[in-house]
């Protein structure tokens, strides 16, 4: 009997999530202004499927584009305002989304 090659499927599966994910994160960013709620529907389908399949979403381009507790896909000025704060020790990015408030805070690195 021939032996089965391992992996190769594995691999074919993480294809197969990566093209699904890329799909679904393409249609709600050209509905993000036109019809929200569907975005936001594509947007939760999105990242549901990512943590069913144990699948890691990339930091820059998805991960940190969107609200993680009403899935709206982050438009400076539109769906969220973008803030600073002036703190003496460290600067502060603070994000909150107009739908349900939610803040989100990103911390920049340290002055010397």
């Amino acid at each position: 009997m021939p032996l089965k090659k391992k992996g190769g499927n594995h691999q074919r599966k993480e294809e197969i999530a990566h093209n699904r994910l890329e799909y679904l994160w393409q249609i709600s960013l050209s509905y993000a202004t036109t019809m929200p709620s569907i975005s936001r529907f594509y947007v939760s389908i999105m990242w549901e499927m990512g943590k069913r399949l144990n699948y890691r979403l990339d930091n820059v381009t998805v991960k940190s584009c969107f609200c993680k507790k009403c899935y709206t896909v982050w438009i400076p000025g539109k769906t969220v305002q973008i803030r600073q704060t002036k703190n003496s020790k460290r600067k502060r990015v603070i994000y909150t989304c107009l739908y349900c408030k939610r803040q989100k805070r990103y911390g920049t690195a340290h002055r010397r």
